[in-house]
């Protein structure tokens, strides 16, 4: 005969394994998720990535050819760019520190 203790006792086992296979499924589930969203972020930011080197790249070429196409208004703004620059930098005569 079976006593009623070795019966709740093989009974808790068998929950207590039920429970910790399921709390493993849970754990592979969670990580094969977390290395999906990894990879899925890492290919987003290679996308970005690209993106921002391709646009960076046609703005530096269409500003090459605007100095080209027209260098006396390049060498006019850079030169107004410049003074203003200088006197941001410079400190003035009049003020004191």
């Amino acid at each position: 005969m079976i006593s009623p203790v070795k019966e709740v006792s093989s009974a808790a086992r068998s929950a207590q394994d039920i429970a910790e296979s399921t709390i493993a499924e849970l754990r592979d589930t969670v990580t094969s998720l977390a290395k999906e969203v990894a990879d899925v972020a890492e290919r987003r930011t290679r996308a970005a990535r690209h993106a921002v080197a391709d646009t960076t790249e046609a703005g530096a070429s269409e500003l090459r050819r605007t100095i080209r196409r027209q260098p006396v208004v390049a060498m006019t703004v850079a030169a107004a760019a410049g003074a203003v620059l200088a006197l941001l930098v410079v400190p003035r005569f009049g003020s004191r520190a």
